[in-house]
């Protein structure tokens, strides 16, 4: 008995093999891209003027150099207020918490650079114990300086 012959079938839109048919694939789809980028030129124009002329015709009519502001879909003035509000609040709180997270990173900082200061330790090393042992000895206490200041003259004459 024979054995069925099983192989793949050529598939027409198989993935090209060699250089020149994926050259021939991606001329064929810049072309069309760019047909269809073109084609699509007049549409875009004219949806786009036709949504500025929609939008210019809805708004009401400005006398005056004020804003004027539509309220767009089911909703009440008291609503845009609300809202309004609830973002000035939000905007406070972040204010707030920005500024308290500064200060915190200020104060985390000074401890991380600055380490505490060890009053016994520093009078061990310099073989203080008291403060009253430093101002005890004045070693400046017997010497008066007094300035000695020459006076000098200016022989230069002022022009003016």
């Amino acid at each position: 008995m024979e054995e069925p012959n099983i192989e793949k079938p050529i598939k027409r839109n198989s993935i090209p093999q060699s250089f020149s048919q994926k050259l021939q694939l991606l001329g064929k789809s810049i072309y069309i891209a760019t047909l269809l980028f073109f084609k699509n030129i007049p549409s875009v124009i004219k949806n786009r003027w036709q949504r500025y002329w929609n939008e210019k015709k809805r708004l009401p009519k400005r006398k005056t150099k004020s804003r004027v502001y539509v309220l767009v879909g089911y909703t009440s003035k008291e609503k845009v207020d609300k809202r309004y509000r609830s973002m000035k609040i939000q905007k406070l709180i972040k204010g707030f918490l920005i500024i308290g997270i500064l200060v915190i990173s200020m104060i985390l900082l000074y401890r991380a650079f600055s380490p505490e200061f060890d009053f016994a330790s520093y009078q061990q090393m310099f073989g203080i114990e008291k403060l009253d042992d430093l101002t005890e000895k004045d070693p400046f206490e017997g010497i008066a300086v007094v300035p000695q200041v020459t006076p000098t003259v200016s022989t230069e004459s002022k022009v003016s």
